[in-house]
Parts: structure tokens; C-alpha cells; sequence
């Protein structure tokens, strides 16, 4: 049998690529309805350095699915207690990798909250946007969303209510650069299913198989009943991105500058730096309306101008 193979519930695993969206998905909590009963994944994204990911390409079901901690509600003892966060890679060089988001447990409440370091990276601020989601901006850009966090997740068997922390690409490409790592996202999840003819060849006539590859671990359990339930179960990793350029950190209209229609060459901070009051260019008033009602923005519709506090104005 093929070591490739997965089971049509589970069929759309290998074909994910979480790069391709504008916010890339670094941890989730996620339940779905397969008929009477409930599925479930959990995702969760460690940094590794470039210089292991060789190993974790030779055995990507090394990597934990949960951030693992020290507590909460340690015991107390001789030795001074220390909050950690890691994720496990069982057998790899490495041992135990940085998460990019923080996650703990307490009663059913799951928790997934952003590296402080990360946020601390780029000067990010928080929002409360409403539905349960705080949004983490860049004030200075400015640029909002550059995280959102739907959190925390409440679990009553057999669902768990979504959360999820999802980053601008942009923001965690440089990141990746600043630190020189790979971001490399583990998951778990489980689907139910009526059985086929291709899941009969795999259990035989036993009620439950391991169907573990260096790339992935699966399990099938047949389940008692005359609905001839199949439960399918996989974990592994994929690689989502390395460190490339620094669009955030290493802006190139920092240094080349602007062009703007009636200037003649790039505005560079220099020459605008050394431009007087004489000199005009034009903003388009659906510019404007973006920063409009914003109580940390002023603006001038007569003359076009924008303000942000004593940061920057235009």
C-alpha cells in the first residue's frame, strides 16, 4: 500500500498551504459537523532553525500538535518556578522548538495568544474589533490587522468553539528573516466518516490500525454500530515559509522614495526632508476617508493633509 495515502475525510490535508493567504493561519482550533458527529483539528507553528530543517524534512510526524508548558497551577517547591513554552520534536536534533503563539489550558478553556516578542518586534498595539477578535496594530505604519487573535477556545464534548491567531504575511516574513528561522506548522485532526471499500482494505478484520509514515501518523478505529463509522486520526508537519526579504524592516520606499505626478524623480525621506512649504503634491479625498473618524488621526479635506499626532503628518 502506498505510504502517501489518506483517507477521502482527511484527503485535503496534504494539499493545504497556508502561504497562500494575505493572513497566514499560525495556530487554530477548529471543529467540524461530519454528520452526527463532531471533528476536530488543532494547529499550532514552531520557528526552527534553517540549519534543522533537513531533519524535519526527513520526519515531519516528529513534531508535537500542542504547545507544551510548564504550568499552569504548578506545585510549589525548592526550586523557583519558570513559565515556558515549547513545542515537542520527538527525536530530532533540535529536542524542543520556539512557538510563535503561546497556548495553555485551564478547566475547557483553550487559550492562544501571540509571542510577546513578536509583538514587541514590530511595535504592535491591541484592539478590541468586536466578535471576539482583538486585533494587534501597527500604529506607527500605520497598519492595522496585522494580527488577529480569536480566542480563547471552550470545549463541551463533543465541540470545541473556533479560535485562532493569524498574521500578515509581510510582518511574519520579515520576522522570519530577523530571526533566521523557518516557520514550520504541526497539526492534528480527526474526521468521521461512513466506511469505503478503501478503508475496509486497511482495517481488515481488525477494529483499529496505525498507518504511521516518517511524513505523517494515522489511525482508523471502526466504530461499533450499524452506521459502519470509520474515525480517521492524523498528525505531521509541513514547512510554510523561510526567512527571504525584510518587506517590513528593510522597506525599499524608505530609500528609493515615492513618485509622485508632478515631482519630478522619487521622493526619498531626504528630499522630502529638505522640500518647504511651497511645495504641493495631491492626495485623492477616498485616501482621506481612510483615516477619517479615527480619533488618533486628524485630516484637512481643503488641503488634503493627514496628521498623526507628532508621528508623521502629510
Amino acid at each position: 500500500m502506498a505510504d502517501d495515502w489518506w483517507p477521502t475525510s482527511l484527503a485535503h490535508v496534504p494539499n493545504e498551504d497556508p502561504w497562500t493567504h494575505d493572513h497566514v493561519i499560525v495556530a487554530e482550533i477548529k471543529s467540524f459537523e461530519d454528520g452526527s458527529r463532531s471533528g476536530l483539528r488543532l494547529t499550532v507553528s514552531a520557528l526552527v532553525p534553517v540549519s534543522e530543517l533537513n531533519a524535519v524534512r526527513e520526519n515531519p510526524a516528529a513534531l508535537s500538535h500542542e504547545v507544551a508548558t510548564s504550568g499552569p497551577h504548578p506545585f510549589p517547591g525548592d526550586q523557583p518556578f519558570e513559565p515556558r513554552f515549547w513545542i515537542e520534536a520527538y527525536g530530532l536534533m533540535g529536542g524542543k522548538y520556539e512557538p510563535i503563539v503561546l497556548s495553555w489550558r485551564s478547566h475547557d478553556h483553550t487559550v492562544l495568544t501571540p509571542d510577546p516578542g513578536f509583538l514587541m518586534t514590530y511595535g504592535l498595539s491591541p484592539r478590541n474589533a468586536g466578535d471576539g477578535v482583538v486585533s494587534w496594530d501597527d500604529p506607527a505604519a500605520p497598519v492595522r490587522d496585522v494580527v488577529k487573535v480569536v480566542s480563547p477556545s471552550i470545549y463541551s464534548y463533543p465541540r470545541a468553539t473556533p479560535a485562532s491567531v493569524s498574521i500578515l504575511k509581510p510582518y511574519l516574513q520579515d520576522y522570519l528573516t530577523l530571526r533566521k528561522k523557518a516557520l514550520v506548522q504541526s497539526f492534528w485532526e480527526k474526521r468521521f466518516s461512513r466506511t469505503s471499500k478503501e478503508l475496509e482494505e486497511r482495517l481488515g478484520d481488525k477494529e483499529l490500525v496505525d498507518l504511521d509514515t516518517p511524513a505523517r501518523r494515522m489511525r482508523l478505529c471502526r466504530l461499533p454500530g450499524p452506521e459502519r463509522i470509520v474515525l480517521a486520526e492524523a498528525s505531521g508537519s509541513r514547512i510554510v515559509a523561510v526567512p527571504g526579504d525584510l518587506p517590513i524592516t528593510d522597506d525599499a520606499e524608505q530609500a528609493e522614495g515615492l513618485v509622485w505626478p508632478g515631482i519630478d524623480g522619487p521622493v526619498s525621506h531626504q528630499r522630502a526632508m529638505g522640500m518647504g512649504a511651497t511645495d504641493y503634491v495631491y492626495v485623492e479625498d477616498r485616501v482621506l476617508g481612510d483615516y477619517e473618524g479615527r480619533a488618533d488621526f486628524r485630516i484637512n479635506p481643503e488641503h488634503g493633509s493627514v496628521s498623526f499626532g507628532t508621528q508623521w503628518s502629510v
